[in-house]
């Protein structure tokens, strides 16, 4: 049986906003913090991956003479 004294008082499972939050809880919420920074930096990097790739590649395109890119492939 629990005495009142073990269990923890109702102002420490409170959040920020006033709303229950248990340690479970809290730590799920922390988790799902982490990984949706972790998605976005990690967006943002394949974001500049990609730019970087398709600038190059119209870098490149401007390098080939427009003979070159006829598709009848006569020159």
């Amino acid at each position: 049986m629990t005495s009142l004294k073990d269990r923890p008082s109702s102002s420490s499972l409170r959040d920020e906003k006033g709303g229950n939050t248990d340690p479970v809880n809290k730590q799920a919420i922390l988790a799902n913090e982490k990984r949706r920074r972790r998605r976005e930096s990690h967006n943002a990097v394949e974001r500049r991956r990609r730019d970087n790739i398709n600038e190059k590649i119209s870098e490149l395109a401007t390098l080939i003479p427009e003979c070159m890119l006829d598709p009848s492939g006569e020159f």
